[in-house]
């Protein structure tokens, strides 16, 4: 009797999983795409007879903010909620033969003298062993696939119900946002002109195309007493999204400046990017002389004389050349006079 019920309870689990995979495979795991906008609201839906569980990728922990129909609710999207979906449907079987298996002995005896008693007495009235084993998993497969309520978790324990769990769905979430924060911004400064220069990587943009940039500055304040001075928008104001570079003119030398800047998209303003550059001091006389000096000592000589020689060279070629057209000017006239008279 127990050789039957276990056989026919591997059977029913067998073909019951097999059933589900022979279905995924037939129609293949659906992928979809979702493409929404920051602060919105998403809701992922999942079909399904069975129970679900949504998996994040890249977590380990299961997303629990799904509702009583399998679908998962998604609220106030963020960048931090991209990424790719996965529903699995939870397909109970019944291990019927391991709850058997852990009776003790002595209720497997006393089990094994109630049926064969029962099958002895009476023959017209005898139910096949197959049918009473398959309406015994069949019931309990139905309790397993039902809603457990709370004075119901004992009994499914006590039934060792295990779960499998196949992929259904997978859903890749997409969250366009601001612009990112440019990369590489630095400030080439000299005395009274600066030059901000950024870069925008592809991948930061968003989502959306970058419709302009907007850059401020202002001077910092030389004591910590005094009050921060406003930002000063730079012109233009609406920065073309192609350009990399905006120079600034008439600043302070020996000035110390705050700057930043930010990419606007459809979505709004983009992250804020600042920095601070001082700009050189004037140069004096005395600075020039020094520099002057030390290039003058850095100097080579044989350079110099080089580049005058060529330059003298050039100058005597050039005029025996003027020299030599001259001469054959001045001859040309008089050869004509003379032939002139013969006529």
């Amino acid at each position: 009797m127990l050789a039957e019920r276990s056989i026919l309870c591997r059977l029913y689990n067998t073909l019951i999983f097999m059933h589900l995979i022979y279905v995924t495979r037939a129609f293949g795991v659906i992928f979809e795409e979702y493409v929404v906008d920051q602060g919105r609201n998403l809701t992922l839906r999942c079909d399904s007879k069975h129970p679900v569980k949504w998996v994040r990728e890249g977590r380990r922990e299961d997303v629990r903010q799904f509702q009583t129909d399998g679908s998962l609710v998604l609220s106030n999207l963020t960048a931090r909620d991209s990424g790719r979906y996965t529903c699995s449907a939870a397909i109970p079987t019944l291990t019927t033969v391991a709850v058997l298996e852990e009776q003790p002995p002595e209720q497997v005896e006393d089990a094994e003298n109630d049926t064969s008693s029962s099958s002895s007495s009476s023959n017209d009235h005898t139910i096949p062993a197959a049918f009473e084993a398959s309406d015994a998993i069949a019931s309990g497969y139905e309790n397993a696939t039902g809603e457990p309520s709370s004075g119901d978790n004992t009994s499914l324990e006590s039934e060792a119900s295990e779960e499998h769990f196949v992929e259904l769905l997978k859903v890749s979430v997409k969250v366009r946002t601001p612009p990112l924060a440019v990369s590489n911004f630095y400030v080439r400064a000299s005395t009274i002109i600066a030059v901000l220069v950024w870069e925008v990587m592809p991948n930061r943009t968003g989502g959306y195309a970058i419709r302009d940039f907007t850059a401020e500055m202002r001077k910092m304040r030389e004591d910590a007493d005094e009050p921060e001075l406003p930002w000063e928008t730079i012109d233009p104001r609406h920065i073309s999204p192609n350009a990399r570079q905006l120079e600034i003119y008439h600043l302070i030398p020996n000035t110390t400046y705050e700057f930043r800047i930010w990419g606007n998209n459809q979505l709004g303003a983009g992250e804020i990017v600042t920095i601070l550059s001082t700009t050189q001091p004037r140069m004096e006389e005395k600075d020039l002389v020094r520099r002057i000096m030390i290039d003058a000592k850095n100097f080579d000589t044989r350079v110099w004389i080089a580049a005058v020689g060529i330059v003298m060279g050039t100058l005597v070629i050039l005029s025996l050349g003027t020299c030599i057209v001259l001469y054959k000017e001045c001859r040309e006239p008089a050869g004509l006079s003379d032939t002139s008279e013969i006529f």
